[in-house]
């Protein structure tokens, strides 16, 4: 190959590259020997036919995988002679195609070697917060439950149910349309008014004692999922089982009794571990944030200008939605601030993601797709345990949910393998200390992590 145009700048790489005529008919040549030994051509007998012959046939097909073969191992060899990583795959496009032979485009974008050149993470001193539970710790959120707690009461007949209440019921269903089938629905549990159906299937509960039966109908609502239900009546029988209404605690023995516990020790117990369960997760997440911004700042060197504009386009794009209004009203001077603001918060990003892109492969992390199923069997869970199947299923049709995922994951595994080398200190404190630590850090850092809002925005979270 013979490269006739070459042009290096801002971390791009541009090339134009004539692969020879003479190489590839020797290739091509070479290629045919090679393969007439094994080839099938009609009135020869399997490998006996004469080399014109096999060229006349194969000539086209084999010229065409030998231009791929030379255009992989020019990219190979420029990519290989830049001394440099690419950010992605090279981008190359044929030119021309003459006699002297075919003339290629190349053109990569290329890691800053600052970000491969990573630190002795055996040098970083780290401070890990570790949770010390007390009994007034525990006493607390005991208090908190007793306010909180919502505990039901059977209340027998004639007591009349009313909104709030919570109705347990045998419930059938039939319906106008004959593609819906009949359902029974046995100790079906719902709060009148919470909405888990809709309100003019609740509102028929209203005023009902436990053991009456009634039958009403319902008209689904138009924005149904079940299209099938659009413009049907359906028809409800019911059995009234129980009604039960809230009720408050007064004692302690009372309240972790409707908890499921045997006694208020255990239920002490069981809190404590909840306790500390959840302040280690913010310990956790705090130790993270302290390593990621160290990384940060320790590792400062100019991003491709490209990476840096794309993710400055994505805050920006969320900073005006934010502040729509307040954007059209704001002077020249506080918008070219803004501009400048979001600029940092960009450049930070990209070098903390290629830092963790090279760590990831330097050491050869990765990430299963079982870690990502579990993942967001996890979230789904969290936020919506009743439908977490529905909700899991719904994730992983969805690509930007599993890249969160696998991202999330990822830069998990990246910090547990620097805290695993750093030499990390501990420190005890109590919940309210920590939450104190780690609010007044996340204060200080808070304007550099996120978008700015405009003056205006800001007085309008104040009022």
């Amino acid at each position: 190959m013979r490269i006739v145009k070459e042009s290096i700048k801002d971390f791009q790489h541009h090339y134009e590259v004539l692969l020879l005529s003479a190489d590839l008919a020797e290739r091509v040549q070479a290629k045919l020997v090679r393969i007439a030994p094994n080839t099938s051509i009609h009135g020869f007998r399997p490998g006996k036919a004469p080399l014109m012959a096999v060229k006349r046939f194969y000539e086209g097909s084999v010229r065409s995988e030998e231009v791929e073969t030379l255009i992989s191992e020019a990219v190979k060899k420029l990519v290989t002679d830049s001394k440099a990583r690419p950010q992605r795959d090279p981008r190359v496009a044929i030119l021309s195609d003459t006699k002297d032979g075919i003339t290629i485009s190349v053109d990569f974008a290329v890691l800053p070697a600052a970000a491969t050149a990573l630190e002795d993470f055996s040098t970083l001193r780290l401070e890990r917060l570790v949770p010390e539970i007390k009994d007034k710790d525990v006493d607390d959120r005991l208090a908190q439950l007793r306010k909180t707690h919502q505990g039901w009461k059977e209340a027998p007949a004639p007591y009349k149910a009313k909104k709030g209440d919570l109705i347990v019921a045998d419930v059938s269903t039939k319906s106008s349309k004959k593609t819906l089938n009949k359902n029974k629905a046995k100790d079906l549990s719902f709060v009148i008014g919470a909405g888990r159906f809709v309100e003019d299937f609740e509102k028929h509960f209203i005023g009902t004692s436990a053991g009456d039966r009634l039958s009403f109908s319902v008209v689904p609502p138009k924005h149904t999922s079940d299209k099938r239900s659009v413009n049907a009546t359906v028809q409800y029988s019911a059995l009234v089982k129980q009604v039960y209404v809230t009720t408050t605690f007064d004692s302690d023995e009372d309240l972790v009794k409707d908890l499921g516990f045997d006694s208020v020790a255990a239920c002490r117990e069981e809190i404590k571990k909840h306790i500390d369960a959840e302040y280690r997760k913010i310990s956790s997440d705090h130790l993270k944030q302290i390593l990621l911004d160290t990384l940060s700042e320790r590792h400062v060197f100019t991003v491709p200008q490209n990476m840096e504009d794309a993710e400055f386009a994505e805050i920006w794009r969320g900073v005006a939605q934010d502040n729509k209004q307040a954007l059209e009203k704001i002077s020249q001077k506080e918008l070219d601030k803004l501009h400048a603001d979001c600029r940092k918060i960009a450049n930070k990003r990209v070098r903390l993601g290629l830092l963790l892109s090279e760590i990831g492969q330097r050491f050869k992390i990765t990430v299963t797709q079982q870690e990502v199923d579990e993942k967001i069997a996890h979230i789904a869970m969290e936020r919506d345990a009743q439908n977490a199947k529905k909700l899991y299923e719904y994730y992983q049709r969805d690509r930007q949910a599993v890249t969160t995922a696998r991202a999330a994951i990822f830069e998990d595994k990246i910090v547990a393998h620097i805290v695993a080398q750093a030499k990390v200190s501990e420190r005890k404190v109590s919940p309210k200390e920590m939450e104190e630590i780690v609010h007044k850090e996340t204060s200080l850092k808070k304007k550099e992590k996120n978008p700015p809002k405009t003056s205006k925005a800001k007085k309008k979270e104040q009022l």
